[in-house]
């Protein structure tokens, strides 16, 4: 009997098997695939690679400011500021003359807040209490309100409250004004109880009234703390606008040459 040849098996799309035809489409992938990892693999190549020994198209674009002899790369905060913040800037001697004119002023509040007191030394109120003593405090707080308010719109009349500095230090002296001419009144309200406490028989009604005298000029005195305390905030932030002035020492953005140290006495207190 004839046995039947063995011949190529052929499938149902009409091809041979072991020679299935693939779609075009999937060999163009396969073809992207390759292409792909290809170019990654270039690419790690050139990452690897020192930067002087590749072709200069392919060298990296540095991204970074040049090197710097001190610290080998330009900080943000090395870079010069730009040179239209100067005119931000008040200038440096109207700073330092500001900051005495405040800090003096300060000083002469602390000294007469120290002197005007009510009480003795065991912290009660003396026996034979004097109107015009007392009333001496009421004028001496309405002549250093009066300095403030001077001072207060002399600095409103400069170019400096165009700026943050200028503005803030406004604010401050505008602060002290307003808090300085509340002490006036209550020193006169102490004053005004002496020739009251003279006609009140009731040892009670005296000890009431004793003791409206000390809240009184307390309140006084207190008002006059907080307008040096103001003071003091405004000679602080033109102290601090000074430190901007060392970003500008050179001549072709300073307004005038810079002075010489301050002497003995000292700007910032």
């Amino acid at each position: 009997m004839q046995q039947p040849s063995h011949g190529p098996v052929v499938l149902a799309s009409g091809f041979p098997a072991g020679q299935v035809r693939v779609p075009e489409s999937a060999r163009l992938a396969h073809g992207r695939v390759d292409s792909d990892v290809e170019e990654a693999a270039d690419a790690a190549d050139v990452a690897a690679r020192p930067a002087h020994s590749l072709p200069p198209g392919l060298q990296p674009t540095p991204s970074e400011p040049p090197l710097n002899e001190h610290s080998g790369l330009q900080t943000n905060r090395e870079r010069p500021l730009n040179p239209s913040y100067h005119r931000e800037l008040i200038p440096r001697e109207d700073v330092l003359s500001l900051i005495d004119e405040f800090s003096a002023m300060k000083e002469t509040f602390a000294s007469k807040i120290e002197q005007w007191q009510l009480l003795d030394r065991s912290g009660r109120v003396p026996a034979a209490l004097s109107f015009t003593e007392l009333f001496q405090h009421v004028t001496g707080a309405q002549e250093l309100s009066r300095d403030v308010l001077r001072l207060t719109a002399d600095f409103a009349a400069r170019p400096h409250i165009a700026n943050p500095a200028g503005r803030d230090t406004l604010a401050h002296l505008s602060t002290a004004s307003t808090l300085s001419t509340r002490a006036a009144p209550h020193f006169a309200q102490t004053a005004h109880a002496v020739l009251t406490l003279r006609r009140l028989p009731d040892p009670t009604d005296q000890h009431y009234l004793k003791n409206e005298m000390v809240i009184d000029h307390a309140t006084a005195r207190n008002y006059l703390l907080r307008a040096s305390q103001s003071l003091h905030d405004a000679a602080q932030t033109l102290h601090e606008h000074l430190q901007l002035h060392r970003f500008f020492s050179s001549p072709s953005l300073s307004d005038r040459p810079v002075p010489p140290p301050p002497g003995p006495k000292g700007h910032s207190r």
